[in-house]
């Protein structure tokens, strides 16, 4: 398959297979470290996850496939304890940007 998939598995509503829900997505030996994509077609929520060693640390990304630019709503988890700056989750939204960071203090 292209892209280095896999496997891809979709669920349908019915039995005539005519009305897909949802689809899983499966990944090996991408440059950009992609293990995963599940896609909910009804809602159109896409949740991508992403192996060590991705570039910033990224390891998930939730977002809505339907909406663009500066209307879209993702949420982005990172691989904290790999970041100089701490940076465990980042939320955007059409009005906020919540970021959550994690500071350890060693003893």
């Amino acid at each position: 398959m292209q892209d280095g998939m896999v496997a891809r598995l979709t669920e349908y509503s019915d039995s005539a297979l005519t009305q897909p829900i949802s689809s899983v997505e499966w990944f090996k030996h991408r440059e950009d470290k992609l293990e995963t994509r599940v896609t909910d077609i009804v809602t159109n929520k896409v949740t991508e996850d992403f192996g060590a060693g991705r570039q910033r640390s990224l390891r998930q990304h939730v977002y809505y496939s339907n909406q663009t630019g500066s209307e879209a709503t993702r949420t982005m988890k990172f691989d904290y304890c790999a970041r100089t700056d701490g940076l465990k989750t980042r939320e955007e939204t059409l009005l906020n940007l919540r970021s959550i960071i994690v500071i350890e203090t060693i003893f």
